[in-house]
């Protein structure tokens, strides 16, 4: 790390993460009210598929079908789930979605001990 990086704690790094996912709750309420939540998630998603092969590049090529059939399966479920949470903004705060989302912080855990 280089000297001007050192006095950062991890605790600002947090903060900066959470303001910054916070704040994504805000920027897609506000864009819903332009586009419809399934021409929005959608485009996130192919920019997303997009940057991860401008940035992976050659990589892509070694990945095996099985693994393709994973990513596949892992992006639908999370594609809907952002789907369905993107719909809920229509029809609730911003604030409420954000603290909805954010019970997997403990719920993860204890679903873990229970199963």
């Amino acid at each position: 790390m280089g000297k001007s990086l050192k006095h950062i704690s991890p605790e600002w790094g947090l903060v900066s993460v959470c303001f910054l996912w916070g704040s994504s709750f805000i920027l897609i309420a506000t864009a819903l009210e332009s586009i419809s939540p399934g021409l929005l998630v959608t485009s996130r998603f192919i920019l997303g598929a997009l940057l991860t092969a401008l940035i992976m590049g050659k990589e892509l090529k070694n990945i095996t079908r099985v693994d393709w059939m994973g990513g596949l399966w892992a992006g639908t479920c999370i594609f809907f789930g952002y789907f369905l949470q993107t719909v809920g903004l229509q029809t609730i705060p911003s604030s409420i979605s954000a603290f909805l989302t954010a019970l997997y912080v403990p719920f993860v855990p204890l679903l873990q001990l229970i199963l």
